[in-house]
Parts: structure tokens; sequence; C-alpha cells
């Protein structure tokens, strides 16, 4: 399996088109998968979206920190991961094509 963790601080904008098309894409692909968005400290709408995703995607879990800390998303998304490999993206920046070449 892979985990996919996507670390989200105010992302209200961007956060559903990514976990869609990620999730789309790693499913398209036949993969074995879990995607974990950690919210980390938001004062926009990301927490409420991020749970929202994560009852409407099979394999999508959602987080939240109480401050601002990347270092501390990825940390926490990491160590929650249950998949044999495990890649990080960020909500404005993923490349499924990494996936490919990672696993292969």
């Amino acid at each position: 399996m892979l985990s996919v963790v996507i670390p989200a601080y105010n992302e209200a904008g961007d956060l559903e088109t990514t976990v869609r098309e990620v999730h789309d894409g790693l499913r398209a692909r036949g993969l074995d998968f879990e995607l974990l968005v950690v919210e980390n400290g938001s004062t926009d709408g990301t927490p409420e979206i991020a749970r929202r995703l994560a009852a409407d995607y099979s394999g999508v879990r959602a987080s939240s920190l109480d401050v601002a800390n990347y270092g501390a998303a990825l940390r926490e998304g990491l160590t929650a991961a249950r998949g044999e490999y495990a890649v990080t993206f960020d909500v404005d920046y993923y490349e499924l094509g990494f996936v490919d070449q990672a696993l292969a």
C-alpha cells in the first residue's frame, strides 16, 4: 500500500481539487493507497473541507493539529501512515508521475 501525506495550512481554495486529482489519479493507476490530509492550524475553512473529503472519498483520512507547523504535520502524517511506501505532496504541488517512477 502507498501512503500519500498532504499537509494543509489555509488551503480552503485548493484542497478539494488536489485531493480529488490525487485520489482519482492513484485509483486510475490501480494502486492500493491511503491519502492523509494533515491540517495544521488553519484559520480558514480547511479543517471542515478536509473532514468532508475524508467522509466523501474512500481511502482519505483527515487529522488536525492546533498550530501551524509544516514539520509537525509531516511527522503526524508519516507516523499515522499504514503503507509500505510513503510520499509527501503539497496542496499546491504534486506530481503523480513521481509516484510512477518511485514505485518502479
